[in-house]
């Protein structure tokens, strides 16, 4: 049919168009490599996320402070 599916992937009932698949569920290649990209970032992104949140925090208790 034209369709690769790599290993594990976590492919769902229903027609998918010709092209290669990986991932769990199955999506398209190269989805799946920027998303692998991102995954391994997230520690990073989520400690810089909870840093910005602080200091939003303080941005806006200092500013309530001075009204």
């Amino acid at each position: 049919s034209g369709t690769m599916i790599g290993a594990q992937s976590g492919v769902m009932p229903g027609v998918m168009e010709k092209g290669v698949y990986m991932g769990s569920p199955a999506m398209p290649h190269r989805d799946w490599l920027r998303s692998s990209a991102v995954f391994a970032q997230l520690p990073d992104l989520k400690k810089r996320l909870l840093e910005l949140e602080q200091t939003v925090k303080q941005l806006q208790d200092t500013n309530e402070e001075a009204q």
